[in-house]
Formats: C-alpha cells, structure tokens, sequence
C-alpha cells in the first residue's frame, strides 16, 4: 500500500509540474509494483522545464561529487555540499569555489594567483558549473531559431524508479544533445554530444557520485577583490570550460 501511495504521488507531481508539455502518458497497471510515466516536449520553455525536472531531486541538499570528461581526459571534478561548492579544473591545476559568507555571495579562484569576487551572478556563475553550458543553452538559443525537442521516462518497479532523459537542440548549423539517467531520482550519468558540421562531433560525459562530497573552503582573507575588475564580464577568465555549447555551436 505504501509504495502505491509513493508511486501515485509521483506521478501526480510529474503531471502537475510538467502540465504544460506536449504529452503525457502514464500506465498504471500493476501499479503496487510497476508503472510508468513517459512526458514529451516540443518547444524550448517545455525542453528546460522538462531538465529541471530531471535534476531536482540531485540539487535538494546535494551532496555529490561530478565528474566531467572530456577528449579522452578528466576536464574537472566539482563536489557540491548544500550550497558551497568546489571545481576542481585539472588541466591549469586551478579550484574554483562558490560559497554563501556573511550574507554575501562569494566566487573565489586559488591558482597562480588567488582572488575572489562579490555578487550573485558571479556565485551562480559557478556554483553547479556542470550545469553552466545548460545555462548558456538557455541563455542564448532564441527559441524561434531552432527546434527543441525533449522525452522523460520514468519506470517504477519492486519499490525503486529509474528514469531516462533526452534533450536534443537542433538548427541548421548543427546539433546539441543531453542525455542521462537517474535511480530514485538522483542522476547517475549524463553526456553532451555536439554535432558541428565544421568542428565534427563532441562528447561530454559527466558521472554523478553521492554522499561523500567534501568541500573545505579558503581563508580569502588576504585574497585580492577582483569584484571591480570582473564587472561585466560575461566569462571570467577563471572559467575553463573546453566543451563550451554556446549558440556558436550550433548557430551562425
């Protein structure tokens, strides 16, 4: 009885959340033991909502470590702790950090040099940096220039849900698409495929490990206050992101 009630709940939440997408189908036979839900998208508002959806119970008091990977190499790891954070980049040897501190949002970098900057946009610049290129899909593919299409599916069975989703972005100067996976809600991995008629195609693949994450913030005491100096800047210089998916990608 209880994993009918937990089953139905879900199912009326995925329905009330995701209302406005283009199609839902649920089946619910058996459904003390097994169901499934499947919600489709066809427009860019109802794609997003749809990888929110996707990401939320990873991101409610997270505590996960993200791997990303990248032309044969780790690019960065990034642990999440509620809502500090700490990337890791690999190939400059530099960590990025997010973190809230005296009522204040703070990015701070310890690299060659170690600096830190004041406001929201520059904390939410890199807090979940695995999500930044999501965001700047978001940000910069208008919605009337290229088409958008999005599938979820989740199955219950025995008491435990595993889920699917695909994300796909396509214009006529090329193709974006998001995969991944989730048990229980959480997801476990995730990959961007790039398909650029001049670049060639891309894969980043992203893995998801819970419950461990550690992140030890700096002392930035005597750090420099770059907050002026970043000002404006629609990318840090910090920020190393090797498999940008700007609308550069898939857009002229």
């Amino acid at each position: 009885m209880k994993k009918t009630a937990l089953l139905i709940i879900s199912l009326l939440l995925c329905v009330a959340t995701l209302a406005s997408c283009g199609l839902i189908q649920i089946n619910p036979n058996g459904i003390e033991s097994e169901g499934w839900t499947e919600v489709t998208a066809d427009t860019k508002d109802d794609c997003f909502t749809l990888l929110d959806s996707f990401m939320e119970e990873t991101l409610k008091n997270a505590n996960v470590v993200v791997t990303v990977e990248g032309n044969g190499a780790v690019q960065y790891v990034e642990s999440i702790v509620g809502d500090k954070n700490c990337v890791d980049h690999k190939s400059t040897d530099t960590k990025v950090y997010a973190f809230k501190q005296d009522n204040e949002f703070i990015s701070a970098v310890d690299g060659d040099t170690q600096y830190y900057m004041v406001g929201e946009e520059f904390y939410n610049n890199n807090y979940c940096y695995f999500l930044y290129n999501v965001r700047m899909l978001k940000e910069e593919i208008p919605a009337d220039q290229a088409t958008f299409t999005g599938k979820m599916r989740t199955e219950e069975k025995n008491g435990e849900s595993s889920s699917t989703l695909t994300f796909e972005i396509t214009s006529e100067s090329g193709n974006v698409k998001i995969t991944a996976e989730a048990k229980n809600g959480l997801v476990l991995a995730a990959s961007y495929i790039i398909n650029d008629p001049t670049a060639g195609q891309r894969t980043t693949t992203l893995t998801f490990a819970y419950g461990n994450a550690v992140v030890t913030l700096p002392d930035i005491t005597d750090w420099y206050n770059a907050t002026s100096d970043a000002a404006g800047d629609e990318e840090p210089d910090f920020e190393e992101n090797e498999e940008d998916l700007s609308n550069e990608d898939i857009n002229e």
